[in-house]
């Protein structure tokens, strides 16, 4: 079930990003333009399709816009983290039409990277590492390759609705922005018994319909 409802979002999704992946797709520096591009501080995607009586939805927004900061070292932002998640995963975040009769079934949030909370005996032995790999030049390098990797984090989240009537589910609207003021747009595709549609969702338009 979870692969062919991936196979459906991605089906709405290949008209939409196929052609930037053909274009770029032999030049390594283009393909490099295109990854960044992809990491839109203030927009996040949201991919979502039907089957039988089940909604699925996954949503990717950058931590920054979650966060106001993408790089979690301390303990105060990994609480941060975890309230921002809890947010995300909470049944109140979306809202469904009365007649589809829809209930939440699933909801996850995470970070697209694993977060290493540093104390202050952690920090001193990366001091150490650092001066050690002042003497490798080869080294050096791989650690800002590494730095540059590590710039930017994600975070997605994952639902599952169960509905009574899916036939009535024709639209639904997000409290996220409300949430997460530094969101300005979600781009959403979507592939539903209707067919596929592709819209953008805004603090003035937080709805969709379908």
């Amino acid at each position: 079930m979870r692969t062919s409802i991936r196979m459906a979002v991605a089906a709405a999704c290949t008209l939409a990003f196929s052609g930037a992946v053909l274009a770029h797709s032999h030049h390594h520096d283009h393909d490099d333009v295109r990854h960044a591009g992809a990491h839109v501080h203030g927009e996040g995607k949201l991919n979502f399709a039907t089957e039988g009586s089940e909604l699925h939805m996954e949503l990717m927004m950058p931590a920054h816009d979650i966060l106001g900061f993408e790089r979690i070292t301390t303990h105060a932002q990994k609480q941060q983290l975890d309230k921002a998640l809890a947010k995300l995963e909470s049944e109140n975040l979306w809202s469904l039409p009365a007649a589809a009769g829809c209930q939440l079934k699933t909801a996850h949030a995470s970070t697209t990277k694993e977060v290493h909370v540093q104390d202050d005996h952690d920090h001193g032995h990366k001091h150490d590492d650092d001066h050690h790999h002042k003497h490798s030049g080869h080294d050096h390098h791989h650690d800002d390759h590494d730095a540059h990797d590590d710039g930017h984090m994600d975070i997605s989240a994952s639902y599952v609705y169960q509905c009574k009537d899916i036939s009535q589910l024709n639209q639904f609207s997000t409290t996220l922005f409300e949430s997460f003021p530094r969101s300005e747009r979600i781009r959403v595709q979507g592939f539903t018994r209707s067919g596929q549609l592709s819209e953008t969702m805004t603090p003035n338009q937080p709805q969709v319909r379908f």
